[in-house]
């Protein structure tokens, strides 16, 4: 009994429930036909049509499939952000779900192709009853068409409608251009898009084949053009497009197909010149053909491999060598870089050197000498011993190969020093490198030989020492000759005073005479930070250099290393910042004896005090200017002036003042002339004062001699203009020269540099 009262309880209850279920689905679903290529447009509509107005709402699109087997891409356009959890079906008339498991619109990107094999009605499911969501989207069903087949042309160019109507053209998404193409055994390909229009930027294209499936595959918008092998030989088949984006629009490439190696074999018994004949050598037909040259090596040995010339198209063109095994010897390099010079083979066997091979490797012309090089040609020699050609062996003195070297040995004694100097050399030869080694194999100089000479070379250690003349990768050759010489420790000539005057033999014996290569000549110095050395070599001083140390070592000057437009740097005024002992080398360059000699004028540095009879006076501002800072303002106190003593009856004051370019454009307001306005007016009356006005740019001119007119300075101001360079040592003369030409009879001199 209770039993049936249950029954008859709970069946009204449950009809009831499923009654009122019925009716919510009923609700809850919109149907609507669909035509292929009509957008679904949520953000258009007003009848409901790609929007979800209401949780558990679904949305149900139908379409009609005639054609077996058709293909059709869903698009999805845009799409509010809290629907991309929605989950969505596509039925086939079966009610089947084609996407095989359950999918949401987030997992469909930009949509894709799916296979309609039935003919039938099927429909897209937008929405389930659980959803809780709301949003508008974009949907669109394409039709996609039969895939375009075209076989490829022999020139590879496809482009829109080429090489038939509908090639290079993406009508609608999801289609798909299919080029036929037959490759070879290790053929090699360049694929290379020439354009393509911008909704196009995301499709892909793939190499495939039957059997193999996908070989290559890429995306066209990130593509960069390589070379492809393809290993065996058939058919394959070219596929722009996929079933991956909804992109459409025209297109152009080549598809080439990559000429197989040209194989020379060669015998390096000799010089081999390329191009050997008309057979094909010295040539690159297509972009990306090689030319293998291949001979067999006999024994370990050095080869050079010269790259005489080629056609300007050829400058991207890459050459490389590889050893028996197949390894790299050299890797493949551009010929607008170095050539591969001397190349020294490890082992016998077979090698090929590969001329081409490369993207973008042009096409033209190229010569190549390829020749074995001899082993080092080795003499023993001794110091003193003039080098020539053939004195004393066969092959002394010359390089007859292109990547031969001579090696020269000799016995050296801890503490000797060798003046190492090239006494001729042909012109062929160029710039031929030479290295000196000592017997730990350390080099003790490697320079060009022609270039200059080297230092005076201290031994350090007893026994043999190696004199490499050529490279392995220098390809003059031609006759020379050297010397090597002992040069004698060099003596020190100290030197004092203010004013210094240095000639042969004097201020002692050997002085002012360099008589052997290489010898050296050292005077020193006594100096102190802030003074000024004016060094000026006598004229007929010529075949020599000299360098100025400081007391820690440091070269503060080497003439050698300075370009002057006179013949050498010989006059120089040169700051000192540090005090105590410098040492001054005098080096001879030529190969004959020298006689020279040279003035030494120290300048001093500013007192710290003045005697209490100096007249007041005043200080100078000065601009000192450095690239990059703004302008910074010092002062000196002309009281503590160069030389100036109670006995001091009269002054001679040279302004020089700077006008180059890169000054005015520092200083463009032109504080330095107010400064020097304001100097000049402040100058005391109780001493006779003669004022001299020096400009300079790359020029230096007088601009006013000494005069004892103040306003005749100002007044010339006015003219300095803004132009050129910077020529202070020019300056500086033009200044000595007035105040040694018309300064007053016991004067104190003085110079006053603005720069």
């Amino acid at each position: 009994m209770l039993k049936s009262t249950l029954n008859l309880w709970w069946t009204p209850l449950l009809s009831l429930f499923l009654l009122g279920a019925t009716s919510l689905v009923a609700q809850s679903q919109q149907i609507h036909d669909l035509t292929f290529g009509n957008t679904i447009d949520g953000y258009a509509s007003t009848g409901g049509e790609g929007w979800i107005q209401n949780p558990g709402e679904v949305e149900i699109f139908r379409f009609e499939v005639t054609v077996p087997g058709q293909k059709i891409f869903l698009e999805w356009g845009e799409q509010d952000p809290a629907l991309r959890q929605l989950p969505i079906k596509l039925l086939d008339p079966w009610g089947k779900d084609l996407f095989g498991s359950p999918q949401v619109v987030a997992a469909q990107g930009a949509g894709g192709v799916k296979d309609v094999v039935r003919q039938g009605v099927y429909e897209i499911v937008v929405g389930s009853e659980d959803a809780v969501v709301q949003g508008r989207y974009q949907l669109t069903v394409h039709a996609v068409d039969w895939p375009d087949v075209f076989d490829l042309p022999s020139a590879g160019i496809l482009a829109p409608n080429l090489p038939a109507k509908g090639a290079g053209i993406i009508e609608a998404p999801g289609s798909v251009d299919t080029f036929l193409f037959t490759s070879e055994e290790q053929q090699q390909f360049i694929l290379e898009f020439q354009h393509w229009e911008p909704g196009l930027l995301y499709v892909d294209w793939s190499i495939q084949n039957q059997l193999i499936g996908t070989l290559y595959s890429g995306n066209i918008g990130t593509y960069e053009k390589r070379i492809f092998t393809i290993q065996k030989p058939g058919d394959y088949r070219l596929e722009i497009g996929d079933g991956k984006d909804a992109g459409t629009g025209a297109y152009g490439l080549t598809f080439r197909a990559v000429p197989p190696p040209e194989r020379f074999s060669i015998s390096l018994d000799e010089v081999i010149e390329l191009p050997m004949s008309d057979d094909g050598s010295g040539f690159i037909e297509a972009e990306a053909a090689a030319d293998h040259y291949i001979w067999t090596q006999h024994e370990p040995g050095r080869v050079l491999i010269d790259l005489v010339d080629f056609d300007e198209t050829l400058l991207s063109c890459q050459m490389g060598l590889y050893g028996p095994d197949g390894d790299e010897i050299f890797r493949p390099q551009s010929f607008f870089g170095n050539d591969p010079g001397s190349i020294f083979l490890e082992t016998s066997g077979t090698y090929t050197l590969q001329v081409g091979g490369n993207l973008n490797s042009g096409t033209g012309a190229y010569s190549l000498r390829i020749q074995p090089v001899p082993p080092d040609d080795e003499f023993n020699i001794q110091i003193g011993q003039t080098i020539e050609a053939n004195a004393d062996q066969v092959g002394m003195g010359g390089i007859e190969f292109p990547g031969a070297r001579d090696v020269y040995r000799f016995e050296g004694v801890a503490g000797q020093r060798l003046f190492v100097q090239l006494l001729s050399s042909v012109q062929e030869l160029g710039s031929m490198p030479w290295t000196l080694e000592d017997p730990t194999g350390k080099e003790l100089f490697s320079q060009c030989m022609t270039c200059s000479h080297p230092d005076p070379v201290p031994l350090l250690e007893n026994g043999t020492y190696l004199l490499r003349v050529g490279g392995q990768n220098h390809l003059g050759t031609g006759l020379y000759r050297f010397k090597i010489t002992e040069v004698p420790m060099p003596l020190i000539y100290p030197l004092q005073g203010d004013r210094i005057t240095v000639l042969p033999d004097q201020p002692d014996m050997g002085a002012g005479v360099l008589d052997l290569p290489g010898e050296v000549d050292v005077y020193s110095i006594s100096l102190t930070k802030g003074e000024t050395c004016h060094l000026k070599m006598h004229p007929g001083s010529l075949g020599l250099d000299w360098k100025l140390t400081n007391p820690y070592g440091e070269v503060v000057f080497d003439s050698s290393e300075v370009e002057s437009f006179s013949p050498k740097p010989f006059d120089q005024f040169i700051g000192v910042e540090h005090t105590g002992v410098f040492y001054l080398q005098v080096f001879r360059t030529a190969t004959n004896r020298i006689e020279y000699g040279f003035d030494l004028q120290i300048l001093s540095a500013c007192l710290d005090s003045t005697p209490a009879s100096v007249p007041s006076l005043p200080s100078i501002g000065f601009l000192n200017w450095k690239n990059g800072d703004g302008v910074q303002a010092a002062s000196v106190d002309l009281r503590g002036s160069v030389g100036w003593d109670a006995g001091v009856s009269a002054m001679d004051l040279m302004l020089v003042m700077d006008s180059s370019k890169s000054l005015v454009d520092s200083d463009p307001d032109r504080m330095r002339l107010e400064a020097l306005r304001e100097f000049i007016d402040s100058l005391p009356e109780q001493i006779p004062l003669q004022l001299g006005l020096v400009d300079f740019d790359q020029y230096a001119n007088l601009v006013q001699p000494l005069t004892a007119s103040r306003d005749a300075i100002t007044d010339r101001l006015e003219d300095f203009d803004a132009s050129g360079g910077t020529n202070i040592e020019r300056a500086l003369n033009v200044a000595l020269d007035e105040l040694e030409a018309h300064a007053q009879e016991g004067s104190l001199k003085t110079i006053v540099l603005f720069s």
